[in-house]
């Protein structure tokens, strides 16, 4: 149909992927085959989302963003976007990403060449993009009926999650396990802040993954060995 068939080679990395002697990616496994096991019912044994998400990918993010309601924020605001997605494209010679998927790159409603995908396509191929992604970076200074499923459906199977915001940001989103929103003053802040935390040398040495540590309610988003919720704790969006 419209995505690429999953990377079964990858599929290693998941299960190789350990911190401190810990496989850190068996309990997402294991949400996301419970997760799907609901969706084959609503897509249908043969869709993109049930053949295509059994797994992720380590070095996929999804970069999600308003893009319907608010056109007067989002056209300004791509330049930021394009920006923080080519930055984190190049980062250690584009080994530290293999993709960084982007609906306003790809399906934007006000885009001059419109895409073709009818409603239901295009939530069948937001569906796999999230999941197979092992991080999701998210927008959210507009609220969004589409980031909010986005970051809902990634969540369930405990996929981290970076928020980012210099307007509210709903209770429900930062009080979320798993996901870390964070407060800036300037564009050129926010873009070497993403970019100091998405620097890495691979996937294999600091993979992003949610653990629960005695010093948070919930879990939280971790970077290797790194608590972010904690090394990023004077920028965290205020409660």
């Amino acid at each position: 149909m419209h995505t690429k068939p999953y990377d079964f080679e990858g599929l290693a990395d998941v299960f190789r992927a350990e911190i401190d002697g810990q496989r850190i990616w068996d309990d997402r496994l294991l949400s996301q085959q419970i997760l799907l096991s609901m969706l084959r019912k609503r897509f249908g044994a043969q869709g993109d989302v049930y053949r295509n998400s059994f797994a992720f990918n380590p070095g996929v993010m999804y970069f999600a963003t308003p893009l319907t309601t608010d056109p007067a924020y989002t056209q300004p605001m791509k330049p930021t976007w394009y920006s923080i997605k080519q930055g984190i494209e190049q980062l250690e010679g584009g080994k530290a990403w293999k993709q960084v998927y982007a609906p306003f790159d790809q399906t934007d409603p006000y885009s001059k060449t419109p895409d073709a995908l009818d409603s239901y396509e295009l939530s069948e191929l937001d569906h796999v993009k999230v999941l197979i992604a092992e991080l999701g970076l998210c927008d959210l200074n507009r609220g969004s009926n589409g980031v909010g499923r986005e970051t809902e459906l990634g969540l369930i199977v405990g996929e981290p999650f970076i928020g980012f915001s210099q307007s509210r940001v709903s209770r429900m989103d930062k009080g979320s396990p798993g996901i870390i929103v964070l407060s800036y003053e300037t564009p050129s802040e926010l873009i070497d802040t993403l970019l100091e935390i998405f620097d890495r040398k691979s996937p294999e040495t600091e993979p992003f993954y949610v653990h629960r540590r005695h010093e948070h309610s919930v879990q939280t988003v971790m970077k290797g060995g790194t608590c972010l919720n904690c090394k990023y704790k004077s920028i965290i969006h205020p409660a």
